[in-house]
């Protein structure tokens, strides 16, 4: 009986964490958006300790950030793909390349409202450059 329990359980936490994944576009899209915006803090507050924003890519930025600019900074969006961070002589760009995976660098100088999920969103130091329109 106790094992039947225990495994009643554990089905029952796993359908509980899986209710928290986003499943639709939309969701990851807004999802990643959340977690680029703290990104973008943890940077900057980083900046201003350091002056300058963490070179190298994203593995490297977040090793200066956690765990005192950012408990956990993700380094995959929603939909899995891995986030393009490098720093720039102004600043930083961090990049999902969205539902479809394909980084478009060609894009991500073109602001503004992404009409399509296969787009690339775009964080800066200034704040969202390029982002999905989140409903």
């Amino acid at each position: 009986m106790q094992t039947i329990l225990f495994i009643l359980t554990l089905v029952f936490s796993l359908v509980l964490e899986a209710g928290d994944v986003p499943q639709t576009d939309a969701e990851r899209a807004h999802a990643t958006a959340v977690e680029m915006q703290y990104w973008r803090i943890a940077l900057t507050a980083w900046q201003k300790d350091h002056h300058t924003f963490p070179q190298g890519n994203v593995d490297a930025a977040r090793a200066a950030l956690e765990p005192v600019y950012i408990n956990r900074a993700l380094t995959h969006d929603a939909w899995g793909n891995r986030y393009h961070y490098e720093a720039t002589e102004t600043g930083f760009l961090l990049v999902s390349a969205g539902a479809d995976g394909e980084l478009s660098p060609e894009s991500w100088s073109k602001q503004g409202e992404l009409t399509s999920h296969d787009d690339d969103a775009v964080m800066t130091h200034e704040g969202p450059a390029r982002f999905w329109k989140v409903q």
